[in-house]
């Protein structure tokens, strides 16, 4: 195996702005700114509560700076249209979501820096499963609303510029861990320097997708190039991250193995361009020594992997000397790593990480942060990236909707949608009920 580390190649230069659509967020306002069985998504990442959670601190309300700005941008806009109460989706006991049952609670006030949402479409994530169950990184005082991430139209400012420029917008938005109601509800107070304001044409489906997984394969695309590798490893790689993620290292020209369990998910990944060679189906002999020849002929450096237990080991094993093995997610049962041979970490000089996104962004400044955020969401709207779902359930659905996504994972997304259904989404969701 090679012990030198690959040089860079102009191909990884600029991996991070492979777009730079129009995008209106912060940065463009003047003047200031695991689960195991069939699941094969990763669990643990999401990128809420990236900075601190102070509303009042992050709100941007320097209006005196700001030229051509009425002077009511700063004061909070009433909203006589809004309902007295709202549906939610709460969780009781941090059990995974059995406890989770649909109820009324008051619409919230958005205050100064925030926005009042109403939801379109909330996506459940691996994220959400892990938060289900209290093994997230943030925990909230029960009850509360779960939910990370969502897309639908802003009806309220609580005051500031970057709020009152968002009224009446669609935007993609993720929550901060300070507010006790999540994005499964029909609204959501969210911080204006959260939200995403998309362009009219863009898919609010797709949009409400945006964050959680795409931003995490941004962030992945981001380390591959401060590694200077040409090529990387990715374990549960027929999850909604993964086709993602195969995506951007395409486009980047970046040589990207998949790690799957089983056939039919290499025809998956195969149909998306992934080559058949850098396909690793773990279901058949000989696959460890298969990962290791591939990782070493592409000049895989880098690996991330969603599952945890003895696959990391055997990924870790599989990686040429001086590359680093990041552990983001823990799809296996045990919750543990294991099989790393101390020998490897002394003399090829692997290292082994924990990676969550929202630790790699939280120092990173807003403008930066929301200029990530706008330009992966217009990808993500204009169809850059496979964004499948399997399920659009009303909130009545609650758990059975949370079950159906993790028995088959790989399947799609399962969409919350606190509106009314289209005929046939009301009808998958009447034979899943019948069933």
């Amino acid at each position: 195996m090679s012990a030198e580390q690959p040089e860079a190649t102009p191909a990884h230069a600029d991996v991070t702005s492979t777009e730079a659509p129009a995008v209106e967020t912060a940065a463009d306002a003047p003047a200031d700114a695991g689960a195991e069985g069939a699941a094969t998504e990763p669990v643990g990442n999401s990128v809420a509560a990236t900075t601190e959670d102070d509303p009042q601190a992050a709100a941007t309300t320097d209006a005196a700076s700001a030229e051509n700005v009425p002077a009511e941008a700063t004061e909070p806009t009433p909203a006589t249209d809004l309902p007295a109460e709202m549906s939610v989706l709460e969780l009781q006991e941090y059990d995974g979501g059995d406890s989770m049952i649909a109820k009324k609670l008051p619409v919230p006030v958005p205050k100064s820096g925030e926005v009042l949402v109403r939801v379109a479409f909330s996506p459940v994530n691996p994220s959400d499963l892990s938060f289900l169950l209290g093994n997230y990184g943030v925990k909230k005082e029960l009850p509360c609303v779960p939910g990370f991430e969502g897309s639908g139209v802003v009806v309220q400012s609580g005051g500031g510029l970057l709020a009152w420029r968002l009224k009446g917008a669609p935007v993609a938005f993720y929550t901060d861990a300070a507010h006790q109601t999540g994005t499964w509800a029909e609204y959501v107070v969210v911080r204006a320097d959260r939200c995403i304001k998309l362009d009219a044409s863009w898919d609010l489906e797709k949009c409400s997708m945006s964050v959680v997984n795409p931003i995490t394969a941004q962030c992945f695309m981001e380390i591959i190039a401060a590694k200077r590798s040409k090529g990387a490893i990715h374990t549960a790689a027929a999850s909604a991250l993964g086709k993602v993620f195969l995506t951007m290292c395409a486009t980047a020209n970046v040589e990207l193995i998949n790690v799957v369990r089983r056939s039919e998910q290499v025809d998956q990944i195969v149909k998306l361009g992934a080559k058949p060679e850098n396909c690793i189906n773990t279901s058949q002999e000989g696959w460890e020594a298969k990962l290791a020849e591939r990782a070493e002929a592409v000049g895989a450096h880098v690996a991330f992997d969603a599952v945890g237990g003895q696959l990391a080991g055997a990924v870790f094993r599989a990686l040429p000397s001086r590359s680093t093995l990041y552990v983001y997610g823990s799809l296996d049962a045990s919750g543990i790593c294991d099989g790393f041979p101390v020998s490897d970490l002394i003399f090829s000089e692997k290292k082994i990480e924990g990676f969550w996104a929202s630790a790699y962004l939280k120092h990173r400044n807003i403008i930066s942060l929301l200029s990530m955020t706008g330009r992966v969401a217009a990808q993500v709207g204009r169809g850059s990236f496979p964004m499948e779902v399997q399920l659009h359930a009303p909130l009545s659905l609650a758990g059975r909707a949370v079950t159906t996504y993790k028995e088959n994972m790989s399947k799609g997304k399962v969409l919350f949608v606190p509106g009314e259904l289209k005929p046939e989404w009301q009808k998958q969701v009447d034979e899943l009920q019948v069933d």
